[in-house]
């Protein structure tokens, strides 16, 4: 399931309109590095088949190749589909000064851009992944998000999604995302969350309650939470802001909710949810419970099978 959890700051204080030019900069934020970006962030891992990033090796654990490359950009044709056509939620009416956290290949900060050419955006990411060409007021720079940050309170938006599971302290994130807010700014965390049966509990003895149990406890043992829907408001209302939006949506691995946006969701998100799943578990599984390729790949041929059954009406929120 997606949440879309928006929060606003202490008293509005409207924004700057304009800018300062500035040249568009694939930028390495690491203060005590003196390593050049090629060597830094460009010697990427690779294991099971699949890529990973380099900069702070072993922070996430999903991969950073072609192949999960399309997935992020899928995910942001289904987010636009949920959103209908909208890029946030939060109450922003013209952002002139945008953060995105984790990036990936950087598709939501261009639209942002392109959306809003007197904004300044900056979208932070593990691995250079995003293209060349950008917009002019779109910059890039290579970041861990839980390594202290630098920015003033200069944002009038902050965009965080789908970091669960990525990420070990999430109240001193949020934090952070805090403190980076102008007066009236607001802040986006948008996470997926599940998977669930629509009856109640995952089928017993199901292969995906099993996978979905060995993901958090994969997670666990690597000291990153994935945050549940309830947690994560949980975590948010901790904040210092003072305006707490929560928004949830039902997305189906299957077409088995009625009404035709649910059908035309389910075919777009069967399909990122089936080919998500290696990348989801190849590293978590491995690396944390010592299981072999092969066993993970049985389980994971099970989970897709149940993934695709319209009868276990399984579904994220969002």
């Amino acid at each position: 399931m997606t949440e879309h959890t928006t929060q606003g700051s202490v008293d509005d204080g409207g924004g700057d309109e304009h800018h300062q030019d500035h040249d568009p900069a694939l930028v390495l934020d690491d203060t005590a590095s003196t390593t050049s970006t090629t060597s830094s962030v460009l010697n990427y891992q690779y294991e099971n088949g699949r890529r990973y990033h380099a900069y702070h090796a072993g922070a996430y654990f999903m991969p950073n190749d072609e192949r999960e490359q399309e997935s992020m950009d899928l995910w942001h044709h289904i987010d636009m589909m949920i959103l209908e056509g909208r890029l946030f939620l939060s109450p922003v009416q013209n952002p002139q000064h945008v953060l995105d956290v984790g990036t990936g290949t950087g598709i939501w900060a261009m639209d942002v851009a392109d959306e809003f050419p007197s904004a300044h955006v900056i979208a932070t990411d593990l691995s250079p992944i995003q293209p060349e060409w950008v917009p002019p007021n779109l910059d890039f720079e290579i970041s861990d998000c839980e390594s202290d940050w630098d920015y003033s309170a200069q944002f009038d938006l902050i965009h965080i999604q789908n970091l669960s599971g990525a990420i070990a302290n999430w109240p001193r994130l949020l934090e952070q995302a805090c403190a980076s807010l102008k007066p009236g700014g607001w802040l986006e965390v948008s996470n997926m969350d599940g998977p669930y049966s629509n009856d109640g509990d995952l089928p017993v003895g199901s292969s995906c309650a099993e996978w979905s149990a060995r993901l958090y406890e994969a997670a666990g043992l690597m000291k990153r939470e994935i945050a549940r829907g309830d947690r994560m408001l949980e975590l948010i209302k901790d904040t210092e802001l003072l305006e707490i939006q929560h928004r949830v949506v039902k997305l189906p691995h299957s077409p088995w909710l009625p009404g035709r946006k649910n059908k035309e969701l389910a075919m777009y998100f069967g399909v990122l949810a089936l080919d998500e799943l290696e990348g989801l578990s190849l590293a978590l599984f491995t690396r944390l419970l010592g299981w072999t390729t092969d066993r993970v790949n049985v389980l994971l041929a099970g989970v897709r099978n149940d993934f695709r059954n319209k009868d276990y009406q399984l579904h994220v929120n969002m």
